[in-house]
């Protein structure tokens, strides 16, 4: 605790004694889980102090994470660089987005054992949750999430009621409606973009954006194929063939229509379904300062 706190105060960053007390049963939940599931390589105490502790701490030096501001650490492995941050400043609203259940259950325990729980929720946008599966998925960092869901479906908005009476419900084509400025958090689309033509796919991607906060984040993901090319073709659903429409992207024309829509990509991820012979290509995007 001592050589946090010198750390600490060489670089004019100041931590209560109770943030100092959190930080040491921080590392030591960090040792002991780190016995169980890979959180990080550096398990010397001095060095977790220098190059995780410290310089996630070196952050609050930019100014960008007093008050009470909402902060998404996407992607944040063992709660780097959240956790350290709301230890600093318990005040800010602190999201924590990772892929993997062991690590967020880890991530819980940190949150409980250290009493860091978030006052208010983060408004999150479904746009065609299906039957809901992302939906619980979300739950799982925080039940208290308001959620929103925009689902084409009637059947589908019937299996969503059911199973999360708590979410808000909008059986509507994304095409046909429009949210307020600036009003959600998060919106995650997944395979959803590729089943507009690629006009309409701007037209979605335009009002998606005007519905994101500035700071906010668009969780968007869509298969990869060798050619860009978009029509119909046919699917078997449930044992029944039909005919769907969709756009099939490269990586480079995903990536263009997501730029020209006025988005960057933060952090893509590829998932190969061997299966299916698929390749998924997930992102997270911030927005970026282009006028339509």
């Amino acid at each position: 605790m001592d050589n946090l706190k010198s750390l600490t105060q060489k670089e004019n960053i100041i931590l209560s004694n109770i943030a100092l007390e959190k930080f040491e049963i921080y590392k030591k939940l960090i040792l002991e889980w780190n016995e169980k599931i890979n959180l990080t390589a550096i398990t010397d105490e001095e060095a977790m102090n220098t190059k995780h502790f410290l310089d996630c701490l070196l952050l609050t030096k930019t100014g960008l994470f007093d008050d009470d501001k909402t902060v998404l650490d996407v992607g944040t492995g063992a709660g780097f660089p959240a956790i350290p941050l709301k230890l600093y400043n318990e005040n800010l609203k602190i999201t924590m987005l990772d892929s993997l259940n062991k690590r967020i259950k880890f991530l819980n325990i940190v949150i409980d054992d250290l009493n860091l729980k978030n006052k208010e929720n983060i408004k999150i946008l479904e746009i065609g949750p299906g039957h809901g599966r992302n939906i619980k998925f979300f739950k799982q960092y925080n039940n208290k999430f308001k959620i929103t869901a925009l689902e084409i479906s009637k059947n589908m908005c019937n299996i969503i009621k059911k199973d999360h009476p708590d979410v808000q419900i909008i059986n509507d084509n994304i095409l046909n409606y429009s949210f307020e400025n600036d009003q959600f958090d998060i919106i995650q689309m997944i395979a959803v973009i590729h089943l507009f033509p690629i006009e309409d796919a701007k037209i979605v991607l335009k009002n998606v954006k005007k519905s994101l906060k500035e700071d906010g984040y668009l969780i968007i993901g869509t298969t990869i194929n060798e050619k860009d090319m978009e029509g119909y073709y046919e699917k078997e659903d449930y044992n029944i063939k039909v005919k769907r429409f969709r756009h099939k992207y490269t990586k480079e024309t995903y990536e263009k229509l997501l730029n020209e829509c006025g988005f960057e990509i933060y952090k893509p991820y590829f998932v190969n379904e061997n299966d299916r012979n698929k390749l998924w290509y997930d992102a997270v995007c911030k927005k970026v300062n282009k006028k339509y």
